[in-house]
């Protein structure tokens, strides 16, 4: 399996085009709206590969053929949760939606396929069993 490594997914990504990705998570976008309004075009460009990056790292353990539960994913999204919650407080029951909108989602879904085939489902299985072991 090919993994793609771009730099910057997001380069270029409107806020408008990012709001429409967060359409069912009213409470995160006004958090995601209220940081970015507070960042600088640098500091912006810097998280946009930061979470880049962190979709790439997870495309690794599965192009090595591991489980979505298995340790090496789990340490991947939980770093992810990391970063989430830094934002806001995130339920389990909103971070599985969250994890299902990787596929549900038409253009989250195609910036995960973008990185490598079946990284959306793969992502939303792991955010599964993270909610399902750490967070309940």
């Amino acid at each position: 399996m090919t993994i793609n490594r771009p730099e910057n997914l997001f380069e270029g990504m409107t806020p408008a085009q990012y709001q429409q990705t967060l359409r069912d998570f009213p409470e995160h976008a006004q958090a995601v709206t209220r940081r970015v309004s507070a960042m600088s075009a640098h500091d912006i460009e810097a998280g946009q590969r930061q979470r880049t990056a962190q979709m790439v790292k997870l495309a690794e353990p599965m192009a090595a053929g591991y489980r979505a539960d298995a340790d090496p994913v789990q340490a991947e999204i939980h770093a992810q949760y990391q970063t989430l919650t830094a934002l806001r407080t995130v339920t389990a029951d909103e971070y599985r939606a969250m994890g299902r909108s990787c596929v549900d989602n038409e253009a989250c879904r195609a910036a995960y396929e973008e990185i490598a085939p079946g990284l959306a489902a793969f992502q939303r299985d792991a955010i599964e069993a993270y909610a399902t072991t750490r967070l309940n």
